[in-house]
């Protein structure tokens, strides 16, 4: 099971460049599903809430892996939500109104050798480079409170002030924004999907695998007994997306120090400009939800090949990520056996994976189990898999299961039986 889920999670990616970085759709918000766009290769690339998206400057450094779903756009650039950003870390000015001689005095004592005092009355303005200003009013904090205090960037301007308060409030005062890139320093776009083909590729290699190998594991670790055992590596034997961002904090201390050099070629994001702040997300909300969760409902009939046994059912189902589905529903089945044939009503579940074939997820494979019974059918076990396609809006599809292995019981029967079940559905998604 472990080895299956690190070919999942990892060898079941594809990862292609787009072949423009222009697309209008790009820099249009509120989509409300997936698009497919063209890559540098002959094949083509899915965008959509679930994506991972890497942007490229001129230099060659890449952005941090960004979720499609985290993305807000506009005709400017690509912008990620900042919460609890410290504007007096990108300021570079801040006035201060009502400022009594004393902390006047004070920062004129503390003032780095780059930075800049002006004052007008009793209204006293610091200019210097981003970050050189939190340090200095650091060095005078707490001080004692003013008229108002308020914080000037080069990419938003001035912020509204902060009325009677102290430096240490402006210091530690927090917001919400935006960081980014601008589309004009965009050269180079990329992006990773789950490959549903590799995935089942994989799955299929890593079963023949398993039988060919497993019984040598098998036959190795009982002639090492547990004498061999060493305890835990302390590394995690998991598969890791390295490099996905998991905290806006991280982008929030690349763009506080924008002009580093940042590991492995970091392109680190700046402040939205004030027009930005208003840009929409990519994705709407009821298409980050569907990627996240999708309900769906459907119809099936299908007959054995043995001859004994057919059945049409209801059956609904939820697909996370667009890839694992579980549900189930119920079920009228004819069966036969040394009674005749008998009507039953049984009730199903099932568990699986849908995994997408093209960029456009109109192809699928579906590959899952499936337990039932109920009435006179004792168990009915299956391994669906088949041909999903689905309509252009992505709402309606269908599924042909023409040989779904399937094992039957009935309850007179002592054993049951194997057998070739074809059958077909039609659903709907939500």
């Amino acid at each position: 099971m472990r080895v299956l889920l690190v070919v999942l999670l990892v060898g079941c990616t594809s990862t292609r460049q787009l072949a423009s970085t222009t697309d209008p759709r790009l820099r249009t918000g509120g989509h409300t599903a997936g698009f497919v766009v063209k890559t540098t290769t002959p094949w083509r690339e899915r965008i959509d809430p679930s994506s991972v998206i890497q942007l490229r400057n001129a230099s060659g450094a890449w952005t941090p892996q960004l979720w499609g779903r985290d993305l807000h756009v506009d005709g400017t650039g690509v912008w990620v939500e900042a919460p609890n950003v410290r504007p007096v870390r990108f300021a570079d000015q801040i006035e201060i109104t009502g400022a009594p001689d004393e902390l006047v005095a004070a920062l004129a004592a503390a003032q780095p050798t780059s930075a800049e005092l002006h004052q007008t009355g009793d209204t006293v303005v610091l200019a210097a480079e981003r970050g050189v200003l939190a340090a200095w009013i650091a060095a005078v904090s707490p001080g004692p409170k003013v008229h108002a205090i308020r914080v000037h960037t080069a990419e938003q301007g001035w912020r509204a002030p902060l009325y009677h308060s102290r430096l240490v409030d402006m210091d530690l005062l927090t917001t919400s924004t935006r960081l980014g890139w601008r589309w004009d320093e965009v050269a180079a776009i990329k992006v990773r999907n789950l490959s549903g083909g590799k995935t089942a590729g994989a799955i299929v290699g890593t079963a023949a695998v398993a039988v060919v190998v497993a019984p040598i594991l098998l036959l190795a670790s009982t002639a090492g007994g547990v004498k061999n055992y060493d305890g835990p590596t302390g590394r995690s034997s998991g598969p890791t997306l390295d490099g996905t961002l998991d905290t806006a904090g991280k982008l929030v201390d690349l763009a506080i120090e924008a002009d580093r050099a940042h590991p492995r070629g970091t392109w680190a994001p700046r402040l939205a400009p004030a027009e930005s702040l208003s840009a929409t997300p990519l994705f709407s909300t009821g298409a980050q939800w569907r990627a996240v969760i999708r309900p769906t409902v459907s119809l099936d009939a299908g007959a054995a090949s043995a001859g004994d046994s057919a059945g049409t059912g209801l059956v609904a189902r939820v697909r996370l990520g667009d890839v694992f589905e579980i549900g189930g529903g119920v079920r009228e089945v004819w069966a036969h056996d040394a009674r005749g044939w008998l009507r039953s009503t049984t009730k199903v579940f099932q568990a699986g994976l849908h995994l997408p074939l093209d960029a456009g997820y109109r192809f699928a494979l579906p590959l899952g189990f499936e337990a039932s019974g109920g009435g006179h059918v004792a168990h009915d076990l299956r391994v669906p898999w088949g041909l999903r396609i689905t309509s252009a809006s992505g709402r309606y599809f269908v599924t042909a299961m023409p040989a779904t292995p399937q094992w039957m019981r009935t309850t007179t029967q002592q054993t049951g039986r194997w057998a070739w079940n074809a059958s077909a559905e039609l659903g709907v998604s939500f």
